[in-house]
């Protein structure tokens, strides 16, 4: 039997541990360094467990404490110390916008998700530059009313914290208008 206990985070580079003894040879280390499983839990794997999380901005630690009574293994949860949801992460889009076709006068939203640590906020962009004044943006949403044949282009919906940004692009077309301009790319 094997118990296993762990510390994850996404795009995180580096995990090392601290164990409470030297290793026994029953403390194996999985999903690069992620988590430890204890195989056959004896009284030497008692003790406080640290994980360690490296980016190149940060560092996190977590620390468990285990204990081992006869055959069972028990996680102390009231010792554990989680700073793990302070780490940093840069935005990744996790909705992105989709190319339209609109018909004039219609009303419709744009909107993207984005994940990061700290929650991200947004811009928007219209053929590059800032969205005009006539449109609503509302964080990642972007509001369009009675719309006009004028704002057909690229639209761009930016994430950002101060770990980065990220974007997701899509055309808006009006009464079947077509613009010529390719993908604008917002400077990361």
């Amino acid at each position: 039997m094997s118990d296993v206990i762990g510390c994850f985070s996404y795009d995180l580079l580096d995990y090392s541990w601290t164990l409470p003894s030297p290793n026994t040879g029953n403390v194996f280390f999985r999903y690069k360094g992620a988590k430890i499983e204890i195989v056959g839990a004896q009284l030497d794997n008692n003790g406080d467990y640290t994980c360690t999380v490296r980016d190149q901005d940060k560092e996190v630690s977590m620390t468990m404490s285990l204990y081992v009574y006869g055959s069972s293994l028990t996680i102390c949860a009231s010792v554990l110390r989680r700073v793990i949801s302070s780490v940093s992460e840069r935005p990744r889009i996790t909705k992105a916008l989709v190319d339209l076709d609109a018909r004039a006068g219609q009303d419709f939203t744009l909107s993207c998700e984005a994940s990061g640590e700290p929650a991200p906020a947004y811009r928007w962009y219209f053929n590059g530059r800032s969205v005009p004044s006539g449109l609503q943006a509302n964080g990642n949403a972007l509001r369009f009313y009675n719309v006009k044949v004028e704002v057909a282009g690229m639209y761009q919906c930016e994430a950002y914290n101060q770990h980065g940004n990220a974007v997701t692009t899509a055309q808006i077309r009006v009464d079947g208008s077509s613009y010529s301009m390719n993908k604008l790319v917002v400077k990361k």
